[in-house]
C-alpha cells in the first residue's frame, strides 16, 4: 500500500514538478506524515507503507532520493535498500531507526546507505539530508552523462556498494555465446569460441565486467563461471568439434583450473584454453609450468590475438602453443592490403612448419576470406561465417557464400 502527494500532471502537454522527488518509507503512517511535511515545500513527496510498494513506486516514477525505517514487517529497510542497488546503482538512500547500533550503522554504509539517521528525526537533520541526497543524485547524472561523451557508453556507480551489486547480478545472469570457428576444406565447424555475456545492462561489454572483477579481486569466480557453464553444454557439441574456452591470465592462480576431477578436466580433449597475448604474464608465478599442467590434464593450448601484443615471442615462449588465433585488426582489409596478406603468408607458413594450427580471426566477407584463403589459411572465425549465438549452430558452407 502506497500513498502520494505527487501523482503527476493529468495533462500530458503540462510540465512534470521540477522539485527533486523523493520516497518515505515506513510503516507508521504518523511518521510518514511529519517527514512529508517537513519536505513537501522543496521536495515532490511519494510514501509508501511497505518494501514492496516502494519497490513499485521506484519501477513507475523517477526518483532522486529514499528515505526508509529499517525495521519493517515483510521486507526491511536493509532488505528494500539491497533490492533497491540491484536496479539502481547509485540512487541515494538514507536510513532511519528507533534502535540505532553500530553493526546496523555500519552494514548499512556497507550496502551503499547514503546515511544512517537516528529516531527522533531532527526536522532540520532531515531537511539538510535530504538535500544532500538530491545534490549527490545531479552529481551522479551528470557524471554518467560525462563518462558517455568522453567514452561513448554510459557510466555507472563506482561505489563499492554499487560495483559489488552489480556484479553479483552479472554473475547471476551471465550465460555465454557462440561462435564457429570453421575449417574451409573440411566445410564443418571444428570448434565454437565461448563467449563471455551477462544480462546486467550496465556490465554489458566483458571487458567492462572483467574489469569490476578484477577491482573486487573475484575474477577466479567469473573464470569458473564461464568454465561451468562451458561443461553444461558439451552434450550440444558437434562430433569433432571443440569449446574455445577464453582464460584470464589470473586463472592461472586459480587452482580449481588445474582439478582433474572438474567438469572441464574430465572431458579436457574437448576443450581449447585460449589466452591472450595482450595479456601479460610475467606476474604469474611459474606460468610455463602451470601451462605445461594444464597439457597434461588434455587441454589444448591457443594463443588468441596474435599481432596485438608486444611481448609476442615472449609469450610464445612460455605457452608453446598448440593453436593460434591471428588478430582480427591483421585479418581486417586484408584482400585491399598487400603488406597485411605477406605478414598473414609468412605466420601462416610458421604455423605450419611448426605443427601449429592457425585461425583467422574476424572475416567479415567473402573478398577477406579468399585473400586469407590465397594467404594459406583454412580456419577462420568471424561473421562471415556465423555470429555469435547463444544456440549452438552450425554454419552452411558452400563456394556461392
Amino acid at each position: 500500500m502506497f500513498v502520494s502527494n505527487v501523482p503527476g500532471p493529468s495533462d500530458p502537454r503540462e510540465s512534470p514538478d521540477p522539485r527533486p522527488q523523493v520516497l518515505l518509507v515506513d510503516d507508521d503512517e504518523e511518521i510518514l506524515k511529519f517527514f512529508g511535511a517537513a519536505l513537501m515545500d522543496h521536495f515532490g513527496v511519494y510514501k509508501a507503507l511497505d518494501g514492496p510498494a516502494a519497490l513499485e513506486i521506484l519501477a513507475q516514477h523517477p526518483l532522486d532520493l529514499v528515505i526508509s525505517d529499517i525495521a519493517m514487517p515483510g521486507m526491511s529497510g536493509m532488505e528494500l535498500l539491497s533490492a533497491i542497488r540491484e536496479r539502481d546503482l547509485d540512487l541515494p538512500v538514507v536510513l532511519v531507526t528507533g534502535d540505532p547500533k553500530l553493526d546496523s550503522a555500519m552494514q548499512a554504509v556497507e550496502h551503499g546507505a547514503l546515511r544512517y539517521l537516528t529516531k527522533p528525526v531532527a526536522i532540520e537533520d532531515l531537511q539538510n539530508t535530504a538535500a544532500r541526497g538530491a545534490r549527490m543524485r545531479r552529481m551522479a547524472a551528470a557524471k554518467r552523462e560525462a563518462f558517455k561523451m568522453v567514452s561513448g557508453h554510459s557510466g555507472v556507480a563506482a561505489d563499492s556498494a554499487g560495483a559489488q551489486a552489480r556484479f553479483n547480478k552479472a554473475l547471476e545472469t551471465l550465460y555465454l555465446d557462440f561462435q564457429p570457428i570453421v575449417s574451409w576444406s573440411k566445410r564443418r565447424p571444428v570448434g565454437f569460441e565461448c563467449l563471455l555475456r551477462t544480462h546486467e545492462s550496465s556490465l554489458k561489454h566483458p571487458p567492462d565486467l572483467l574489469r569490476s572483477a578484477s577491482g573486487l579481486d573475484r575474477m577466479n569466480e567469473v573464470g569458473r563461471c564461464i568454465r561451468n557453464a562451458a561443461a553444461e553444454r558439451l552434450e550440444e557439441l558437434p562430433f569433432g568439434a571443440r569449446f574455445f574456452v577464453n582464460l584470464h591470465h589470473t586463472d592461472l592462480n586459480d587452482e580449481d583450473l588445474f582439478d582433474p576431477n572438474s567438469a572441464l578436466a574430465q572431458n579436457s580433449s574437448r576443450f581449447v584454453l585460449e589466452i591472450t597475448e595482450r595479456e601479460s604474464l610475467q606476474a604469474i608465478a611459474d606460468a610455463r609450468a602451470k601451462v605445461a599442467a594444464l597439457r597434461d590434464l588434455g587441454f589444448l593450448i591457443a594463443m588468441d590475438d596474435l599481432g596485438a601484443g608486444h611481448n609476442g615471442l615472449a609469450a610464445f615462449a612460455k605457452l608453446e602453443p598448440d593453436i593460434i588465433k591471428l588478430d582480427m585488426l591483421l585479418v581486417r582489409g586484408a584482400d585491399r592490403e598487400v603488406k597485411k596478406r605477406r605478414l598473414i603468408r609468412l605466420m601462416s607458413e610458421f604455423c605450419a612448419e611448426e605443427n601449429i594450427d592457425f585461425i583467422a580471426e574476424g572475416v567479415e566477407t567473402r573478398a577477406e576470406l579468399d585473400a586469407l584463403l590465397e594467404s594459406g589459411c583454412d580456419l577462420f572465425q568471424g561473421y562471415f561465417l556465423g555470429k555469435p549465438n547463444p544456440q549452438i549452430r552450425v554454419p552452411i558452407l558452400d563456394d556461392k557464400d
